[in-house]
């Protein structure tokens, strides 16, 4: 099973949007998509609940249980795990960094997002230099004249 870390330091910069909408995608797809929400907030949890819908599955777990939760979601044939982890939540950040195959940092394109980047650095550190990536949220396309 891949997994898809969601992190970043910064509250409101797309973490949980993205996370549903990257696993809905994979979803609709063909993938088998687990969402595992280690939020205290539940957004995604939320989420689900209001989706009335089997696919993707969504899971509320504790950090604690990250590993057992993965493992279940495994061997009920997920193909695709995606975390999403709550802003200014080091230990959630680094255990979702630390199992993923990928990690995915969403920003808004401002100043305050930006300064965060160098504790997330800090945080893909201390969980060994996994592969990731920056994603620019909430901006517009510039506009281009043919």
């Amino acid at each position: 099973m891949e997994k898809l870390a969601i992190l970043g330091e910064k509250g409101g910069g797309g973490k949980s949007t993205t996370a549903l909408g990257l696993a809905v995608a994979f979803a609709l797809a063909g993938k088998e998509v687990a969402v595992n929400d280690l939020d205290p907030q539940a957004t995604a949890a939320k989420w689900g609940d209001r989706r009335g819908k089997d696919f993707p599955v969504v899971v509320s777990c504790q950090v604690s249980r990250l590993d057992k939760v993965l493992e279940a979601a495994e061997q009920q044939g997920a193909q695709l795990a995606v975390i999403d982890t709550p802003g200014k939540s080091t230990d959630a950040a680094i255990a979702a960094a630390k199992v993923a195959d990928f990690v995915l940092m969403p920003i808004r394109p401002q100043m305050y997002d930006i300064e965060t980047l160098d504790k997330t650095k800090d945080i893909l550190t201390l969980a060994g230099h996994p592969p990731s990536a920056v994603l620019i949220t909430s901006c517009t396309s510039p506009v281009v004249n043919p």
